[in-house]
């Protein structure tokens, strides 16, 4: 299906393009965009007036799946035609470029959304918490020389919560069970153009050990020691492949244990990966794509059966390829998070 993909700068509206492309993944801050657009269709100026900058929206048949600005405007020429490729981000990029000078820089007694919220705020971007219920933290810190982003990612760590872009120029913060809706069913054979995988046991290990923060110390009693170990299995390493490592200062009521478990699902789960290439960019009950849905995935030729998770989407229309959707895929442990300590009271997080 042929998507009517436009863009929106200031109550003027271009949607005669050559090629699209945009890019959402989970692990991004903010979605992008490439539009490689032409003045020669009907009713276009004789120059088209985009500048970098712009606010903008991008929109694909009734949806909006960019709401940001305008990064880069590259325009050419030659005898016969002249091309414009505008780039462009969510709104929410400017938290990943940015480095705030002023502003709160310690807060206490509010959750990650309301962190967020107060960073957010001279951006002009809306928080969105779906992760109802999520407790406030007692006191955290920003730390010298980390940009917006990354003190957002801290706060949201501590309660085990993803922060993403959900197009609309917002930043929602979710569980990792609540990430997105079932977006339907691919198989071979019947709705998969094209599809390849990467199935590695190079970062995978038999067991792993997670010591506490002070099982290394000299000073700890050698059955201390041997107490402040977490262990986990990973059966699908057959071969002895052991990894130790210390653990971060985890959320009460959590264990090494626990932590060893996660490290092993996580790293399992990341492991086997797939791309997969279908037509259009709808799945279940029309949705466009969006990173964090599942799919029910039947392939026995590269060996991924059952669901997985969408960690990321490229949606493309071009005059030679139609209109196309990829989706990396991965199982649903690979999105999984534990909750950490809260911070100390120097602002650090206890590691």
């Amino acid at each position: 299906m042929l998507e009517d993909v436009r863009l929106g700068i200031v109550g003027a509206v271009w949607s005669g393009w050559k090629s699209v492309r945009i890019e959402r993944a989970l692990d991004a801050f903010a979605g992008s965009f490439e539009l490689e657009l032409t003045d020669t269709f009907p009713g276009a100026p004789q120059r088209l007036d985009i500048r970098p900058g712009a606010r903008c929206v991008v929109q694909a048949t009734e949806d909006v799946v960019i709401t940001g600005y305008v990064d880069e405007v590259a325009p050419s020429y030659d005898g016969r035609t002249r091309t414009l490729t505008v780039r462009g981000r969510d709104r929410t990029a400017d938290l990943v470029d940015c480095i705030p000078g002023d502003g709160p820089g310690e807060w206490r007694d509010l959750t990650p959304a309301g962190i967020a919220a107060d960073i957010c705020r001279p951006f002009g971007i809306e928080v969105v918490d779906e992760a109802t219920g999520s407790r406030a933290l007692n006191q955290f810190k920003r730390q010298e020389g980390e940009t917006a982003r990354e003190t957002i990612e801290r706060a949201a760590r501590v309660r085990a919560l993803w922060p993403t872009t959900d197009g609309l120029g917002r930043l929602v913060l979710k569980t990792p069970d609540a990430l997105g809706l079932h977006a339907g069913r691919l198989a071979l054979g019947e709705n998969i153009l094209a599809a390849s995988g990467t199935f590695s046991t190079r970062e995978r290990f038999s067991e792993y050990l997670a010591h506490g923060q002070n099982s290394l110390e000299d000073t700890i009693a050698v059955d201390a020691v041997v107490a402040e170990v977490g262990k986990a299995v990973d059966a699908g390493v057959v071969r002895y492949r052991p990894y130790a490592f210390v653990s971060e200062d985890l959320a009460d009521g959590l264990t090494l244990e626990d932590r060893a478990g996660f490290e092993a699902t996580t790293r399992a789960a990341r492991a086997r990966r797939a791309t997969y290439t279908v037509a259009g960019w709808r799945g279940t009950a029309g949705r466009i794509y969006q990173p964090g849905q599942t799919l029910d995935v039947v392939d026995p030729w590269l060996g991924v059966e059952g669901r997985v998770r969408i960690g990321r989407v490229s949606l493309s229309q071009t005059e030679d390829n139609g209109t196309v959707a990829e989706l990396e895929v991965a199982g649903l442990h690979a999105f999984d998070l534990l909750a950490l300590k809260e911070p100390t009271a120097d602002g650090g997080m206890g590691w």
